[in-house]
């Protein structure tokens, strides 16, 4: 009796399946019900919708985003300690 088709696989002995080099994906299950839908979207305010839900989400950008600029301005400012005059002492100053 011959191997099975494993398609893009190869019929594996030992394990008595089909073995592949990259898995095939597991099949997705469908949905049983569909997919509630929101009263205030079928209405047509989803635009309220959505900013009233992310209403706290722009104080938090900004506070990150003033956060990052800190943090950035004294990683640059330990890194200009530490290198000060580094790079200079290996050249000679050229006469006047």
């Amino acid at each position: 009796m011959p191997p099975p088709d494993c398609g893009n696989g190869w019929w594996n002995a030992t394990t008595t399946k089909c073995d592949y080099w990259i898995p095939p994906p597991d099949p997705t299950m469908s949905p049983t019900m569909p997919c509630p839908e929101c009263e205030e979207c079928s209405t047509g305010s989803s635009v309220a919708a959505f900013e009233s839900n992310n209403s706290n989400t722009t104080p938090s950008l900004v506070m990150a985003g003033i956060g990052g600029a800190a943090i950035v301005l004294v990683l640059g400012a330990i890194h200009k300690y530490f290198t000060r005059g580094s790079r200079r002492n290996e050249y000679s100053p050229i006469p006047n």
